[in-house]
């Protein structure tokens, strides 16, 4: 089919879309994973600090620094995630270009020179590792409805956020579970008293707030994309009827849970491509293709 999605998602404006998008998310989350490394840090250092240091003058100033970082970071809440809100719109811009869906009168339209800019950064750093060419499913059947393709191409964007979200946020778990644990034997071994317990308790809680939020933030996503994939498998596989706006309240959807601040780094991302990417692109293609093979005998 002419201008088919395999077709438009590899046309060079959609590419710079595409790869301006993974550069401005790239750059959100670095900026999360230096505050989130600094936090995990200063939850390392202060105990071992508190507990060697026994001066009042060393654990105040270190209380205060975990203060003073604190706030920071709550000031510059809306330049720190700022390109996660560039990415997503960057994202839906080629997601409307590549799946044909309406645009809304109120839909964010991308600078033109912004995207330039950040998709030469994208394919600078990305010469000999470029992921962005058949971004979408170029293996569907001839036989699956142009329609449902749109919704199968969603499904993937679904699916990845839940596997991918999951599994990052077990991490966090795991991550604060067995640092509270290796605290409290520290702590115990140390017989630190209980006002400097309490004390580095104060120190250490932009740790856990910083990792909670993550984990909440992750599990809030992941809930509202198992909704959206039980939708889209509902649409795909059983044949609900549905229409193009349809499709575009979906994607809109979509465009919500991509502006979450919980990201995940793009080193855990690489990480467990394969296995999900086996899953998506492989499994579930197959199984979409099987069941309108058996439709159209």
């Amino acid at each position: 089919m002419p201008n088919s999605i395999a077709e438009k998602q590899n046309y060079p404006a959609n590419l710079k879309l595409l790869q301006a998008s993974l550069q401005a998310y790239s750059h959100a989350k670095k900026g999360d994973n230096v505050i989130g490394f600094f936090f995990l840090f200063l939850a390392i250092a202060y105990p071992f600090a508190y507990t060697y240091f026994n001066n009042e003058v060393v654990q105040a100033v270190l209380l205060g620094i975990s203060f003073i970082v604190t706030l920071l970071v709550e000031i510059m809440y809306n330049n720190l995630h700022a390109n996660t809100d560039l990415g997503s719109i960057l994202k839906e811009a080629f997601d409307m270009a590549v799946l044909g869906l309406p645009i809304r009168k109120t839909s964010k339209l991308p600078d033109q020179m912004e995207v330039e800019i950040l998709a030469d950064a994208y394919v600078k750093k990305h010469v000999h590792d470029n992921k962005t060419k058949d971004w979408y499913p170029i293996n569907l059947s001839d036989k699956v409805p142009d329609l449902v393709k749109i919704a199968v191409c969603q499904k993937m964007n679904v699916g990845w956020g839940i596997e991918l979200r999951k599994k990052y946020s077990q991490l966090l778990i795991v991550t604060i579970i067995v640092y509270s644990i290796l605290l409290l034997f520290f702590l115990l071994y140390k017989d630190v008293k209980t006002s400097t317990g309490f004390t580095i308790s104060l120190a250490i809680a932009p740790f856990y707030t910083c990792f909670i939020n993550q984990i909440r933030g992750h599990n809030t996503v992941v809930k509202k994309r198992k909704e959206l994939s039980f939708l889209l498998d509902e649409i795909i596989l059983r044949e609900k009827q549905f229409d193009i706006y349809d499709l575009r309240d979906i994607q809109d959807e979509i465009g919500i849970t991509r502006g979450e601040l919980a990201k995940v780094p793009d080193l855990y991302f690489k990480m467990t491509r394969a296995k999900i990417e086996d899953t998506f692109q492989h499994n579930y293609i197959a199984e979409v293709n099987n069941h309108y093979a058996i439709l159209t005998q």
